[in-house]
């Protein structure tokens, strides 16, 4: 499915049925936007992470939630995303997971 599709499903009253993230969801969400744990060790906390927060997709850019859900939820090919959002490679496209992530917690952190 089209990432703006998904995004638009999310947006209704159907919301997901997801298990909130733990201590360790959160340590792992730390390590990966600022410490470089591996994404693919960090995948299943970024989709619980993401999961609860559908509604930080509304403040984002389309390209942004392409990064984020094509990467988390869809496995998306790190060639075919990284074309698509002209980035050169899975590295950059690893660097601006961070770079977003990092920003999203920071704000959700100074919001608590």
């Amino acid at each position: 499915l089209d990432t703006e599709l998904i995004w638009h499903c999310l947006r209704g009253d159907a919301g997901l049925d997801a298990p909130e993230p733990d201590e360790f969801d959160h340590l792992e969400l730390a390590c990966f936007a600022h410490h470089h744990k591996p994404f693919e060790l960090c995948q299943p906390s970024l989709q619980r992470w993401l999961a609860n927060r559908p509604s930080v997709l509304d403040e984002l850019s389309p390209d942004q939630r392409r990064l984020l859900i094509a990467a988390i939820w869809q496995y998306a090919p790190w060639a075919d995303l990284a074309k698509t959002l002209q980035l050169a490679g899975k590295p950059a496209l690893i660097k601006a997971l961070r770079d977003l992530l990092a920003r999203l917690l920071d704000r959700e952190a100074a919001s608590r």
